[in-house]
Formats: C-alpha cells, structure tokens, sequence
C-alpha cells in the first residue's frame, strides 16, 4: 500500500471521512502510523524483517571498539545492540558472537579470540572485539524502517511549468534516491489541481536531483505539495513513499495506527478491542514462524 491508501483506510477505520469535520489531522494520522510502523517492527520477529536487513562494509572498530551509532553504520539499529544480526572481519572470516555473561570463559586457552575463531560481544551499544585490535569489519543489521512522507513540498523547475517540477532532494522531505529514473511509474497529486492524478514519466534526470516530469495538461504549476498516490505497476514499495515492511503486515500496521488514535482520543473502549486484535496476530506470527531450511549437515 502507498501512504495515501494507508491514510485513507486509516480515515475510514476512524469514522474521519470528507463529509464528517476532521478530528483526526493528515499529520497525526501520519504520525500514528510511523509510530506503529516503529511498534510493529519492534515487537516481530526478526525474521519477518528481511526487508529491513542492512549492512554496513569496512567500517573500523578501533582498539576492537565499534559504536553502533548512525554516523558508523548508515543507518539507525532497530532495537540497538539486539538488531545486530552476524559481524564478520572485512575480507576475512565470519566471527562468533559470545554473550557477555560468557566471556571470562573466553580466558581458557581452547576457547579463547584467535585468527582463526575470532570472538565479538555486544555491551554498551558498542560491537566489542574480544582482540581488542584495530580491525576493519563488515556488520551485518536490522534497521530501522524509514519513516514514511505523506506530502513533499514541490516548485516548479523552469522548464516545462506545466509539466515540470523540482521536489526538495532531502531526507527530511521523503526523497531517499537519487538515482536516476528510480520515482517513474508513480501517480502523484499536485496540490494546485486536487483530485487529478498524473503519471511521473522522467525522474532525477539531467536536471538534477528532486527532477519530475509528468504527463500532466493544464496550466502552469506555481508550487505546493505533491502526493503520491500509487506506485509502478508490479511495485509493492518505494521507500519512504510506502511502508517498508513487507505488505503482508500493512494491515496490522494500520490496526496499531488505529489503536493509538482512539488512545490519543482518549477512547479506550474503541482502542482495546483493535489493540488486543493486534497483539494477537503479532503473537500467532511469532510462534508460527520457522527459519527457513538450510543447506548442510543436519544434527
């Protein structure tokens, strides 16, 4: 689902329809939902997040110390030093994690970091090689989801004003990509001819980054917000312009949408029911999934 099929089922499950006044603002409504996004992910399993596996290459760990801050990985760990999936010597060997209530066992001379079996533990949201030497390595991550833009502030680029715009090429506006042809196929919706819907035929061109062209007729365009409304045929997401989870789990992102609503709304007798509904799906996935079968030996 796009954000805008997200927010209009949302407003449909909270009775906010365009007859009704608004009691529920497009920004909370957005707000809700990258707060359940953040929720679902959270409380999953983490093998139901491959889409949010990231991994961060030839990083250094001074004196074998790594902080697992945004800075150092791209990125921003879900569920700090929990999201860490694997760490591996960059080039080298995949390395063995060891929890910290096991690493005095590490003294003993058969089980301790070696080149050959090199050891790593996770404290103080820091990846702690127990060689304590500078080594570069490759981590290995569970992210957290991009937060989701509903509207992104546009103007026109001068060339084809009636066509044509300039959409600011920053993070904080939803724009994650620069690469080229990567927003074609999108419907969008301009601000200044609402309920009209145009095609983005050219993206990020040689115009520069936050470039749009679209298949739009009329007048010229002075500069608003811009909607996206759907995605390219055969596309389930976009960052930023879609959840990134995986779209089997958007309807349980919009059941903790809407449970916190009621609860912003302070009614609760209208939030449990969708809350315990919730919950209980999120516990059915958890105790139902089984990591897929592997190659190898067999115990």
């Amino acid at each position: 689902m796009t954000i805008h099929e997200m927010m209009t089922l949302l407003g449909l499950r909270l009775e906010d329809s365009a007859d009704t006044p608004l009691t529920f603002t497009t920004d909370f409504k957005l707000r809700a939902l990258n707060d359940a996004q953040s929720t679902l992910a959270r409380a999953l399993n983490p093998g139901y997040l491959t889409e949010l596996q990231a991994i961060k290459t030839g990083v250094t760990a001074t004196d074998g110390i790594l902080d697992l801050t945004y800075a150092n990985l791209d990125g921003e760990i879900l569920g700090g030093g929990q999201g860490v999936v694997q760490v591996k010597i960059n080039g080298g060997l995949w390395m063995n994690e060891v929890g910290i209530d096991d690493v005095k066992k590490t003294e003993n001379d058969l089980l301790k970091t070696s080149a050959n079996n090199p050891l790593y533990t996770i404290f103080a949201n820091q990846v702690q090689l127990l060689s304590a030497t500078t080594t570069d390595i490759d981590v290995y991550f569970i992210k957290n989801p991009t937060a989701m833009i509903y509207e992104m502030e546009y103007t026109p680029d001068g060339g084809d004003p009636d066509t044509d715009v300039i959409v600011d090429a920053s993070p904080a506006q939803g724009w994650v990509s620069n690469v080229v042809d990567y927003y074609n196929g999108i419907m969008v919706e301009f601000s200044e001819d609402s309920g009209n819907y145009w095609l983005v035929t050219d993206s990020n061109d040689a115009k520069g980054a936050g470039s749009l062209e679209t298949n739009r007729t009329g007048g010229a365009l002075t500069g608003g917000t811009l909607r996206v409304i759907s995605l390219p045929f055969g596309v389930q997401t976009l960052q930023a312009t879609s959840s990134e989870l995986n779209p089997m789990l958007h309807p349980l992102l919009i059941d903790f949408a809407e449970a916190e609503a009621w609860a912003m709304h302070n009614k609760p007798n209208r939030r449990q029911p969708v809350y315990e509904k919730a919950i209980a799906q999120v516990n059915l996935l958890n105790e139902k999934y089984r990591p897929a079968p592997t190659a190898g030996a067999k115990d």
